[in-house]
């Protein structure tokens, strides 16, 4: 018996389109595995953040999204459900350009180096790269994206923490791996309190916010000093 190829095939619908074979995952966004439908994403994507950076949020819907990229609706619809997923999948785009950055410098060689100037091996390029997008931030803070971080997003998230902790390991090897863990979990959470500072600098006019963020990122950075050599003498004790 012939099968619909548009039939649902355990977990999978797949769709056949003149872009090639598209493969959604139930509940997940839609995978082109060809090049021509890779392109086609990619185009949808670059779209949105043309949009995004010319007229905001507001400006987005799949309607605009076609329009502006001169493709159907339907085309959209191929690969992502709404305007959320799309958000997301660019959320998702520049995590991932941020982490492959972050995960590179901190698989160099780091054992001549201080402990502050570890600190600004891992801190200096995120917020350069921040400050350089700052659309980066407004999409992860986005009320449309709550609760739709992807788990493309998710598994750089750990990448980035087991690469800081290995990088704390090949630093000092006498570092317990549960110490360098939560270190590495700490440094985390402190950097969201910087990336906060660079999202309320695109949104203030004056310049003195940036004066003001800058002094208090040095403050954080500081105080990450301060906890890792903690965390180092720590170890060392034991």
């Amino acid at each position: 018996m012939n099968q619909n190829p548009n039939q649902r095939q355990g977990n999978y619908n797949r769709v056949q389109d003149d872009q090639g074979p598209i493969e959604r995952r139930a509940g997940k966004r839609r995978e082109p595995t060809g090049e021509r439908g890779k392109r086609k994403r990619d185009l949808i994507l670059d779209t949105a953040l043309d949009l995004l950076l010319s007229a905001g949020l507001e400006a987005i819907n799949t309607n605009a999204l076609a329009a502006q990229a001169g493709i159907a609706v339907g085309s959209i619809y191929q690969y992502f459900a709404n305007k959320e997923e799309v958000l997301a999948a660019l959320a998702e785009r520049y995590f991932r350009e941020m982490g492959s950055n972050v995960i590179a410098s901190l698989q160099r060689d780091i054992s001549g180096l201080t402990v502050a100037e570890i600190v600004d091996h891992v801190v200096d390029p995120m917020v350069a790269f921040e400050r350089k997008h700052p659309v980066f931030g407004q999409l992860l803070a986005g009320s449309e994206l709550s609760g739709m971080l992807t788990e493309g997003v998710l598994s750089v998230d750990r990448e980035v923490l087991e690469a800081l902790r290995n990088a704390l390991v090949a630093f000092d090897p006498h570092m317990d791996a549960a110490v360098a863990r939560r270190a590495a979990q700490t440094m985390k959470v402190l950097y969201k309190g910087i990336s906060y500072l660079i999202q309320n600098e695109h949104n203030a006019v004056e310049a003195e916010v940036r004066e003001d963020s800058d002094a208090i990122i040095a403050d954080m950075k500081r105080f990450m000093v301060s906890y890792m050599t903690e965390c180092l003498e720590s170890s060392s004790s034991q």
